[in-house]
């Protein structure tokens, strides 16, 4: 059946096609066809396929527990306390913010602590449980029924999951307040990082990421939801870096998480816009 681009509205026509692998398997690979606009999309049978992944992922409490509150606690603080930072000179005076995707809670009790007014979102049940047993969050399993307004809304990480990403803008589009923003962050396929892996990039992560944006294909995708973008950079973490590449995976792995430790490394902006993640902050045109 045809179907249109999400990002640029035309009949979606692959220009080319890649194979990704599944690294959480290493055995399973996903075509992902690219629209002339630059929007990637993973060729799956079943939503369930990506649901299943993605369920046993978050479920692994103990695992995401020692990333964020252990191995790489200093560089999670200095990233999300960046990130809060830019969306407050964006908004300076707003309050009310919706984290969509809250994971374990972190950054949403980040921001409790520096005055917002949080409310989180979360499908996965033991994140969301964590969340409000531990920081004492408001946490909402289903963001299409929230119905509070929002001067803020942030996806991190998050975006490339929705089965249907035009669903939750627009739903976003309508829980903000007039001139509210919205902070997005994800994957880069145009990076330079993507480009030395090709399929074996790590972000194109199928079928839990669904779809991969860059530059172009963002902004078009911004522009018809209603949103004009405000700020736009790429930036590229420690070990996305080439010099990373002359060591070996064990060492590699190892080496960051020292350099993270002492000296709380955070995420380095790539002038050339070929950075590995795409930030952005973009704010609700009234209709």
């Amino acid at each position: 059946m045809d179907r249109k681009c999400i990002a640029c509205g035309a009949l979606f026509k692959p220009v080319r096609t890649i194979t990704a692998r599944d690294y959480s398997s290493g055995n399973t690979i996903y075509p992902v066809d690219f629209c002339p606009c630059g929007l990637g999309v993973t060729r799956i049978n079943d939503q369930r396929e990506s649901d299943a992944v993605n369920k046993s992922s978050y479920d692994n409490l103990t695992g995401r527990i020692d990333i964020y509150f252990n191995r790489l606690k200093k560089h999670f603080y200095k990233r999300h306390s960046e990130i809060l930072g830019n969306i407050r000179k964006f908004s300076p005076g707003g309050k009310a913010l919706l984290e969509v995707g809250s994971n374990l809670g972190y950054t949403a009790h980040m921001a409790v602590e520096k005055g917002y007014d949080v409310v989180a979102c979360e499908l996965n049940d033991r994140c969301r449980n964590f969340s409000e047993l531990v920081f004492g969050l408001t946490v909402s399993k289903d963001l299409y029924k929230v119905k509070n307004r929002f001067d803020i809304v942030t996806l991190n990480d998050v975006l490339e999951h929705f089965p249907e990403p035009v669903r939750a803008i627009r739903k976003i589009h309508t829980l903000l307040v007039h001139d509210g923003i919205v902070f997005i962050q994800l994957p880069n396929w145009e990076s330079s990082v993507a480009e030395r892996h090709g399929g074996e990039w790590h972000w194109y992560n199928p079928p839990d990421h669904l779809f991969h944006f860059n530059i172009n294909s963002m902004k078009k995708f911004l522009a018809g939801n209603g949103f004009s973008l405000l700020w736009m950079r790429t930036v590229d973490m420690a070990e996305d870096l080439p010099l990373f590449r002359l060591f070996p995976g064990r060492l590699k792995g190892r080496i960051f998480q020292v350099i993270n430790y002492f000296f709380s490394v955070g995420l380095i902006e790539n002038k050339k816009e070929r950075g590995g993640l795409i930030q952005l902050i973009a704010k609700k045109n009234d209709d």
